[in-house]
């Protein structure tokens, strides 16, 4: 860290001392073909090798964070974040109509990538964007994505391909350590891809 220091802690955040529950992955293969100028669709979804209509009900979950990484081969080309329905984030970052500035996914010019989908426990219902609660927990979610970003990194000796952004923090660092050990284990063992 630059300075040799950790960032201060914002004095209005709440610490979360124990992991929230989350999905083992949902693993998929998408196919993906060009759509129009500069963009691209996925034509094929599949799931262990037998193509599917749509992602699994828990994947499609509106209000609920997921963590996603993108993999081709052996690299791993993009890890994100969502909270909506992750066809509809995908489909924002393969087709980027109309987005000021934002040309969508660097890695949308693949024509076969694996994707790893992990669903954490839903937003509250009673919890809005903009309340302290929402803001805290997409925060910590985001934080995990961020500690897998790095991971790979010191890891690899380099970051994911495409990785345009990463939400650095120091809130729950002993949380967000926990999580994102089980998923750069999950993916350290997996056996090679078949793409």
């Amino acid at each position: 860290m630059i300075g040799g220091g950790r960032l201060p802690i914002s004095k209005h955040t709440t610490m979360i001392k124990t992991p929230p529950k989350y999905s083992d992955p949902f693993r998929y293969t998408l196919h993906l073909a060009q759509h129009g100028i500069d963009a691209r669709k996925i034509c094929r979804i599949e799931k262990e090798g037998i193509c599917i209509k749509n992602f699994d009900k828990d994947v499609r979950q509106g209000r609920c964070p997921k963590i996603y990484i993108v993999r081709k081969g052996k690299d791993v080309l993009y890890v994100g974040y969502a909270d909506q329905h992750i066809g509809s984030r995908l489909r924002y970052g393969l087709y980027p109509k109309n987005q000021k500035g934002y040309h969508g996914y660097g890695w949308k010019g693949e024509e076969d990538v694996e994707l790893f989908v992990w669903v954490f426990e839903p937003f509250k219902t009673a919890i809005k964007k903009g309340d302290p609660g929402y803001d805290e927990y997409k925060r910590l979610v985001e934080c995990i994505e961020a500690e897998i970003v790095f991971r790979i990194k010191s890891v690899t000796g380099k970051w994911p391909l495409y990785q345009q952004e990463i939400h650095f923090g120091n809130e729950n660092e002993e949380v967000v350590e926990v999580v994102a050990s089980d998923i750069i284990k999950y993916l350290s063992i997996l056996a090679e891809p078949k793409l």
